[in-house]
């Protein structure tokens, strides 16, 4: 076990999206590992707008890879903050064609998941294509995807 205040940074990657229960407790126990000025730093894929048909599309697409949370820039920065962190800054990195069926090849999921997933992606409907900017190029689904990277400090 770490001692409460031993760490200049905490990074999450691409993590707290497994965290399916206790978020608060999680967020509150980077806090107490910090020292004083201490950062959290967390990285996370999120939906590519925050219209709730789009943001329910992604979870339900995700279901078929794996369980896991889905946030949205402003629940990530509310988590922040009422976990006691201050001067919380998102950055919104966008990543212009990001090729579906790479992912899906390389995703180690069974070849009927990946079906789904990018059956799902082609029968999209109209709203979530336009935000994730979605095209065909070469039999290829391309997409942008929204991260987000949100550090708190203590």
């Amino acid at each position: 076990l770490f001692h409460n205040g031993i760490f200049d940074k905490i990074v999450g990657r691409m993590v707290f999206h497994h965290i399916l229960d206790n978020l608060d407790r999680a967020f509150l126990r980077c806090y107490d590992l910090l020292k004083e000025k201490g950062h959290l730093i967390i990285a996370e894929g999120v939906p590519p707008s925050d219209d709730q048909e789009v943001i329910d599309w992604y979870s339900h697409m995700f279901s078929f890879k794996e369980t896991r949370r889905t946030f949205t820039l402003d629940g990530m920065l509310s988590n922040f903050k009422k976990n006691g962190f201050k001067r919380v800054k998102p950055y919104v990195h966008i990543d212009r064609g990001f090729n579906i069926n790479n992912w899906l090849s390389n995703s180690g999921l069974a070849g009927k998941n990946q079906k789904h997933i990018l059956d799902l992606h082609w029968n999209a409907p109209a709203k979530v294509k336009k935000a994730y900017n979605m095209r065909e190029v070469g039999g290829e689904c391309l997409v942008d995807t929204k991260n987000i990277i949100v550090v708190g400090g203590k």
